[in-house]
C-alpha cells in the first residue's frame, strides 16, 4: 500500500530496495531474516513502541502541552455528533485531526507532539505507538463491547506505550443495513466527556500485567 511503503522509506528502505512478489509465484531466497512476533493474543511488546519512537521520532522526546481530537472521515466509527465534541474541545486548545487523509510522517509526527489525545477506536489507535510515555488518551467505544468484555483491542498497546488510558462508552448514531455494530458511527455523551476529561477520571484497568 501507499503508508507501507512510505513507512519503508521512512525506515531508510527506498523503492530501489523492495522486491515486489507475485501474489501466485514461488520466490527462493538463499536467506531470509524474520523479525520475531511482537503481538501475541492482544500482548504487545513493550520493545516495539520503544524501537518505532527511537526510528522515526527520536530518542530524546518529551511529553509536550499539545492536544489532539481523533476525528476521521473514513465510513464507520466516526463521531455522529463531531460538531458538539468540535465546540466542546477546540475552546479548550484541542486540535482536530484526520488520520484518514495525512501522510504518515505526518501522522507521526501529531502523535508524537501531544499530551492528550481524544479518538474513537479503530486503526488509529495504531499510532498510539509514537505518542510518548505518560499520553493522557481517552478512547470513545461503543457501549456493549466495553461491557462485554474487560480484554479490548487496545488493552495490550496501552500498556506498552505506558499511557494513561479512559474509556468513554458510547452508544451508536445509526446502523445502517448489514453493517456491523463495530462499524457504526458513535454518539458521544458530552457530560462523560466532559468527566472523561478530569485529571481525576478512572484509568482503564488493562488485563496484561507481564512487566
Amino acid at each position: 500500500s501507499t503508508q507501507q511503503s512510505e513507512l519503508l522509506q521512512l525506515l531508510g528502505y527506498g523503492y530501489e530496495r523492495l522486491l515486489r512478489v507475485s501474489s501466485n509465484a514461488a520466490t527462493r531466497f538463499e536467506c531470509l531474516a524474520v523479525t520475531s512476533r511482537l503481538a501475541m493474543s492482544g500482548w504487545v511488546d513493550p520493545l516495539l513502541p520503544a524501537w518505532c519512537r527511537r526510528r522515526l521520532v527520536g530518542a530524546d522526546q518529551t511529553t509536550p502541552p499539545r492536544k489532539l481530537c481523533v476525528l476521521p472521515s473514513a465510513a464507520g466509527r466516526r463521531i455522529a455528533n463531531e460538531n458538539d465534541v468540535k465546540a466542546m474541545l477546540v475552546p479548550l486548545g484541542y486540535e482536530p485531526f484526520d488520520p484518514t487523509t495525512a501522510t504518515v510522517r505526518q501522522q507521526i509526527d501529531t502523535y508524537a507532539s501531544c499530551s492528550t489525545i481524544v479518538t474513537p477506536s479503530g486503526g488509529a489507535l495504531a499510532n498510539l505507538v509514537f505518542a510518548a510515555p505518560g499520553t493522557r488518551v481517552i478512547i470513545i467505544h461503543h457501549r456493549s463491547f466495553v461491557k462485554r468484555s474487560r480484554d479490548q483491542p487496545f488493552d495490550g498497546l496501552i500498556l506498552a506505550c505506558r499511557h494513561a488510558a479512559t474509556v468513554l462508552e458510547s452508544e451508536s448514531a445509526r446502523l445502517a443495513p448489514g453493517q456491523r455494530l463495530t462499524d457504526s458511527d458513535l454518539l458521544v455523551d458530552l457530560d462523560a466527556l466532559r468527566a472523561a476529561r478530569s485529571p481525576t477520571a478512572a484509568i482503564w484497568p488493562c488485563r496484561w500485567t507481564r512487566w
